[in-house]
């Protein structure tokens, strides 16, 4: 463990924006983490510092924007990136180990399932926080338990799947701050691929490829190269906004007007939007706005070219929320969380 004061953030956020931390703590082991959180308690009033939310935990910060220029609290980093095979089904892995390199893992090593999430910057840790998905799979289908360290009873607990809450970019995580998540436990079963996205069907189709997961991986890989910056040469998060959820009665209204509209049904009831196609619909794909934008090849990614600052982003994000709700009546969620 390493504590310091006044540490940048800036090359522990994928926007690359500045900001300094009052204090920063590095945990490279978490076998230790009671010890760790000894000296963290003497040293600070954890309790005091979560209620003013003062209190962060950051992996590579792929999903977060650092809104101010300085933190005035702490930071944990947990930097531990131990994965041991429990058996021939479960994998536990620690929450600093880097997600692309689990996928890979898992792929060599015949545990079918994760590779339609190959690519997706950041780490394990950061993984059930926001359930994150990609071309059809979500990481709550692999996930048997997570083992975590509760702040408020300074104890190192399990929390089953059904107890993470999980649902579409969301977790028990992102509603409370109590918990520091120190391994995940994957479960592998029955493997079945998912093509159900276009975009790899027609992948496979074009180069006459198996539905194997070496070859989902493969396309999966391919099209996020093709449509996604890599974040140390342009900063971004990745998907900006969350696909709206909406009522099929409202979709129907929607397809009248807009024929094109990207749409795909959750159930009799409800339909997921593509965000992109409604942010390129309003003419922001490419679109600049002082040092940051919209970009050019995915209208659902933003990047920064320039800023140090994530003000800039934070304007161009209102900007689009405003304009897509009074052209398709509907609220864009921010998908990254927004660390003040």
């Amino acid at each position: 463990m390493r504590h310091y004061t006044q540490y940048s953030l800036k090359s522990l956020n994928t926007f690359g924006f500045e900001c300094i931390a009052k204090d920063f703590i590095e945990i490279d082991n978490i076998d230790n983490i009671s010890e760790n959180f000894n000296y963290i308690d003497k040293n600070f009033d954890v309790i005091k510092l979560l209620e003013n939310r003062k209190f962060l935990v950051i992996g590579k910060g792929s999903n977060l924007i650092l809104a101010n220029k300085f933190f005035d609290g702490l930071v944990i980093y947990i930097s531990d990136k131990n994965l041991d095979i429990i058996n021939e089904n479960i994998l536990a892995v620690s929450a600093g180990y880097v997600w692309h390199d689990l996928v890979e893992f898992c792929l060599n090593n015949k545990y079918y399932g994760l590779e339609n999430l190959a690519l997706i910057p950041g780490t394990v840790g950061a993984s059930p926080i926001q359930n994150i998905g990609a071309y059809g799979v979500e990481v709550q289908q692999f996930i048997d338990k997570i083992q975590v360290y509760n702040l408020q009873t300074k104890a190192i607990e399990f929390l089953s799947n059904v107890q993470c809450k999980f649902s579409y970019r969301d977790s028990i995580f992102k509603h409370t701050n109590q918990y520091i998540v120190l391994k995940v436990f994957f479960k592998f079963t029955d493997y079945t691929a998912n093509i159900s996205y276009k975009e790899l069907s027609n992948y496979l189709n074009l180069y006459e490829l198996e539905v194997l997961p070496q070859n989902i991986f493969k396309a999966v890989v391919y099209i996020r190269n093709q449509k996604l910056p890599k974040p140390e040469i342009l900063g971004n998060a990745g998907s900006f906004f969350k696909n709206p959820i909406i009522e099929t009665q409202k979709l129907q209204n929607l397809l009248n007007l807009y024929p094109k509209l990207i749409n795909y049904p959750i159930d009799n009831n409800y339909t997921k939007l593509a965000a992109g196609w409604l942010i390129d619909n309003c003419n922001f794909k490419g679109y600049k706005y002082k040092q940051v934008g919209v970009y050019e090849k995915q209208a659902l990614v933003l990047v920064n070219y320039t800023a140090v600052y994530a003000n800039e982003i934070l304007e161009l994000a209102s900007l689009i929320q405003q304009t897509v709700l009074e052209k398709f009546d509907i609220q864009l969620e921010i998908e990254p969380i927004i660390i003040n």
